[in-house]
């Protein structure tokens, strides 16, 4: 066996193990920045996704007060067509009444 021609393998070898790890090291950091940049866009999308549920929120708590106030417009238009239908009977009465 022949020691130069093993240190000489042994060399080439290491030679192409550090290369093949250099190159593995430098797409391991682009995929390393890559991940970042999605973990940001997750970030901003969940901040998004906040904003979102608070505005609906407000938006559902809004809709529930102009839901009642509806609901006590149509009731107090109720009253008032009510109270409109007694004054018109009540004027028809009067008028009938006074020979016309």
């Amino acid at each position: 066996m022949d020691v130069e021609k093993v240190m000489e393998f042994i060399l080439d070898q290491q030679a192409k193990t550090e290369v093949q790890f250099a190159k593995h090291e430098a797409e391991f950091a682009k995929h390393e920045a890559e991940f970042a940049k999605i973990a940001g866009m997750i970030a901003q999308m969940a901040a998004i996704q906040l904003r979102t549920t608070e505005s609906l929120e407000k938006l559902n708590a809004s809709q529930a007060l102009t839901d009642q106030a509806i609901r006590d417009l149509a009731a107090k238009q109720a009253i008032t067509e009510t109270k409109l239908q007694g004054l018109i009977d009540a004027l028809s009465r009067n008028r009938n009444g006074h020979g016309n």
